[in-house]
């Protein structure tokens, strides 16, 4: 499962990340997505607070990119 995540980690534009609570028996996985690039949160209302602001981010960075094109 780690390895088809990486693939598609490197397959897509789109943001990818992981929610993992199951407690310390899947550390092991925790740390395999992690080492792999992909971000890990323990609580699903953290990953979804987290691509909010990315999200946020990206929108802001293109209407900024859109005003200097035009100015």
């Amino acid at each position: 499962m780690v390895k088809r995540r990486k693939r598609l980690l490197y397959s897509t534009a789109t943001p990818i990340v992981a929610v993992v609570d199951g407690g310390r028996l899947y550390e092991p996985l925790r740390d395999a997505l992690m080492a792999g690039g992909i971000p890990v949160f323990t609580v699903c209302d953290d990953a979804v607070a987290a691509l909010s602001f990315y999200i946020q981010g990206r929108l802001r960075a293109n209407a900024i990119r859109e005003s200097d094109d035009k100015g």
